[in-house]
């Protein structure tokens, strides 16, 4: 039986005159919304006796009469995956510009809602729609989705509808810039500096690789690390320390993500104002250079002012307990 001329879906209000599937009498089946219609005896022009019996369609019947999408999931080698938050890293955004400006927000479950009403992290910004993005938490991946919003969402400047999250990547939501930052979670357990450089004693830097210039005044310190501890560093980019403990002092910048503290990290300065992990410099996946502060007790100060998270340029002062160093590149 074809669809039926002047008919109309009482769900969806669609035409039933093309592509309408016949089932038995008395329903048809509507081709928008797979809907049941009671259908009209043949050849009666007139509203069908069956359709008295039917109450007007509802909102309510509308909405269950649509099919409904399956919750997304991320796909990949090894199937679909299912949201965890893992155990290994710790997750969190930083607001670099807009209303919550200098907020620092750790994940505490494997998916963030963000947008501007009845979400996980309101950003309180008029150019965020209601339902802005989500971020979702695959094992140690962070995927992010734009939910269809008005202005849509930005990573390191690209519109995107679905990206995977490096460590410093830049997100635009509305006039909301926020850093998306991964660290690892053996920096949090650390039990003490003595068992951090009995287990990994290249994080400590020794004397020994200092060098000496003419009149025996050691002016730079090398920093060794062991094949595979960390990707190399993308650029030359050095640490000349102005003030501190090591003062007069150049360090090398050898590693993506160059960990700062009193007794934990990979660059270990003996300043009692220095958190045990205090900072840490790290390049995002475009090579460009980032300052994060670790939680630490007095501070992380870029140019003076204090930060969560800050882009880093050349020149940049940047000052950690009573210790300040300025970036070379």
């Amino acid at each position: 039986m074809a669809g039926l001329p002047g008919e109309r879906c009482k769900y969806c209000g669609g035409p039933l005159s093309a592509g309408a599937t016949a089932n038995v009498r008395p329903t048809i089946t509507c081709p928008g919304c797979g809907g049941l219609n009671v259908a009209p005896r043949l050849g009666d022009s007139s509203t069908p006796p069956d359709s008295a019996a039917v109450p007007p369609p509802t909102a309510a019947d509308s909405q269950r009469a649509r099919p409904r999408r399956p919750a997304a999931r991320l796909a990949g080698p090894c199937g679909e995956r299912d949201l965890a938050l893992p155990k290994d890293r710790r997750f969190s955004l930083t607001v670099l510009e807009g209303p919550l400006q200098g907020r620092k927000i750790p994940f505490t479950k494997p998916s963030i809602l963000l947008g501007r009403l009845g979400v996980d992290i309101s950003l309180e910004d008029s150019a965020a729609s209601a339902s802005h993005a989500v971020i979702e938490l695959f094992g140690g991946q962070a995927v992010l989705r734009d939910l269809g919003s008005s202005n849509g969402t930005y990573v390191n400047g690209k519109r995107v509808e679905q990206a995977i999250l490096a460590s410093m990547d830049e997100i635009r939501i509305g006039r909301s810039l926020l850093i998306f930052s991964s660290v690892d979670a053996a920096l949090e357990s650390i039990a003490s500096g003595a068992d951090e450089a009995e287990t990994h004693p290249h994080l400590l830097l020794p004397p020994a690789g200092m060098a000496a210039d003419a009149d025996g005044k050691q002016t730079r310190l090398r920093v060794d690390l062991p094949p595979g501890s960390n990707a190399p560093a993308p650029l030359q980019i050095e640490l000349q320390f102005v003030s501190g403990p090591w003062q007069g002092r150049t360090i090398p910048v050898m590693v993506r993500a160059t960990t700062i503290g009193r007794t934990a990290g990979h660059l270990r300065i003996p300043d009692a104002d220095v958190s045990r992990k205090h900072a840490q410099l790290e390049f995002n996946r475009d090579d460009a250079l980032y300052v994060k502060d670790l939680d630490s007790t007095n501070g992380t100060f870029v140019n003076g002012k204090r930060v969560s998270v800050a882009p880093i340029k050349d020149g940049d002062s940047v000052r950690v307990g009573s210790s300040t160093f300025r970036v070379k590149m």
